[in-house]
């Protein structure tokens, strides 16, 4: 398979950057939003990794080899060129404060190749050249669907995909409804370690569409996170999942309905008359501590009332999803693991085909 032929096997990402070294990268974001992420370390990071981004490949072949780059990141990322090894895990931890029986965020993605939606073989993320078994009973005859679905973190740029047998793209995948997938580190996929099993992935499959990640670790309700996307197609569906970390920061629970309400007043402007689905946070280990917002609960109702505002959008309530326990986050509080994403993505995709199935 020619490197020239990787955009057109790309799927959730707006725009496919050849590096000079061969290698070709996913962006998932507008210019202008990259510059609103840009003047922050962590945000301009994280900004630039492909989570929800995958290859549709098909293959008569017993294995899939490719090449792998994560350290050619200063070519396209300037900021992480004065970012050493420590300072991005200091960053990172920023994403969740000490508290007893937390467990740290590990940095363990993988590939993950989804063989005819139903097989899931990882690979292990390092630099250079990588080897999948694809399991193929009968090489030549049988055709695989291959969905390769890039890490969650870090940057990662891909090239040279090779089988023993042909490999091509699997153009039966174009053509096909978007969703926007707006949030903070929760739907950018943290502590997935699998990225084919994040919610959004997990809706993009369900649904038969194309996910575009807006997630970004860290981050809140923020207007001008929204900058440029007007110049988008249209989606056909929205959905939005912030607040856990306006909780955590922000000094009052006034301020916070005002950036909420902010936010969602932009989305009703850009994208009137689209459903938009509005997740509330999900359950957190400290929700019970002291917060100068106020109590969780109180602020998951204030989003859900000025969710309410608007009448495209349908409030999905994160509280009321099935995984108060601790051990079904990665860390052990805050960001799911597969299992917390598999019980996560399976609630949020049955509230859509509930609303969706209203006459």
């Amino acid at each position: 398979m020619k490197n020239s032929e990787l955009a057109l096997a790309a799927h959730n990402c707006i725009q496919t950057i050849v590096l000079p070294d061969r290698y070709t990268t996913f962006r998932r974001f507008t210019a202008q939003q990259m510059a609103v992420y840009g003047k922050d370390y962590l945000f301009n990071a994280l900004s630039q990794c492909p989570s929800g981004v995958y290859l549709a490949l098909k293959t008569n072949g017993t294995r899939l080899s490719f090449k792998i780059s994560f350290e050619r990141a200063a070519v396209y990322i300037p900021a992480l060129s004065e970012m050493n090894k420590n300072d991005v895990k200091g960053a990172l931890a920023s994403l969740a404060h000490e508290m007893p029986g937390n467990r740290p965020m590990e940095l363990k993605d993988t590939f993950d190749i989804l063989i005819d939606d139903e097989r899931l073989v990882s690979v292990k993320l390092k630099k250079g050249k990588v080897t999948a078994s694809l399991g193929n009973p009968h090489p030549l005859d049988d055709v695989l669907a291959l969905k390769v679905y890039l890490p969650v973190f870090p940057f990662t740029a891909v090239a040279d995909f090779e089988s023993d047998g042909d490999v091509w793209v699997d153009s039966d995948t174009a053509e096909r409804k978007v969703c926007y997938c707006f949030g903070d580190s929760i739907t950018q996929g943290f502590n997935a370690h699998n990225p084919s099993q994040t919610y959004t992935s997990i809706i993009g499959r369900r649904f038969e569409m194309e996910t575009l990640n807006f997630g970004i670790g860290g981050y809140w309700f923020e207007a001008d996170s929204l900058s440029g996307v007007q110049a988008l197609p249209k989606p056909d569906m929205i959905t939005i999942a912030y607040g856990t970390n306006d909780w955590n920061s922000l000094p009052s629970l006034e301020l916070m309905r005002e950036k909420t309400a902010a936010y969602l007043d932009a989305i009703e402007q850009l994208y009137r008359g689209i459903p938009t689905f509005v997740i509330t946070p999900i359950w957190r280990a400290d929700m019970d501590c002291k917060k100068a917002v106020g109590p969780f609960e109180l602020m998951c109702k204030m989003v859900a009332e000025e969710a309410s505002r608007h009448p495209d959008n349908v409030v999905i309530d994160g509280l009321a999803i099935p995984m108060h326990n601790r051990n079904l986050y990665g860390d052990g509080y805050l960001h799911p693991n597969a299992e917390g994403f598999r019980i996560m993505g399976a609630h949020i995709c049955n509230a859509i085909q509930d609303f969706l199935a209203k006459p």
